[in-house]
């Protein structure tokens, strides 16, 4: 009997570090699109409103994301992020397919297709910048 509520406390624990990590987004307005080109060698500043649509692929995107210690070696700058309210997620931008949570050491990793999708919206806005 001890050792089955060992392993159930065992899980618990496990399963609450788990937690801790998952991104989770509160906000409900619409996402904002910032690029500030200093990184990529250009004087572009863009700040773009998303629309209903693309907030909502975005945060499902964001959600589903990987927490991914360690992945802080991919070139971020909260010049090229997507903002919801008060989080800041920095997209890297030399093909790696991570974001950073700026203002904390937590990073996280997209599938190709969340990655793909964000990238076609800096492109859509701001065009071709990598």
């Amino acid at each position: 009997m001890r050792r089955f509520f060992a392993g159930l406390l065992l899980l618990t624990v496990l399963f609450s570090l788990v937690g801790c990590n998952a991104l989770v987004i509160h906000y409900d307005g619409n996402a904002v699109l910032k690029f500030q080109g200093t990184q990529t060698g250009d004087n572009t500043k863009i700040t773009q409103t998303l629309t209903e649509e693309e907030t909502n692929k975005v945060k499902t995107y964001l959600t589903a994301a990987k927490y991914s210690p360690g992945t802080g070696g991919c070139p971020f700058h909260e010049n090229i992020s997507i903002t919801f309210d008060d989080q800041v997620f920095a997209v890297a931008y030399d093909g790696c397919y991570c974001i950073w949570l700026v203002g904390s050491d937590k990073y996280y990793t997209l599938s190709k297709e969340g990655y793909d999708y964000i990238i076609s919206l800096f492109e859509k806005y701001v065009g071709k910048f990598f």
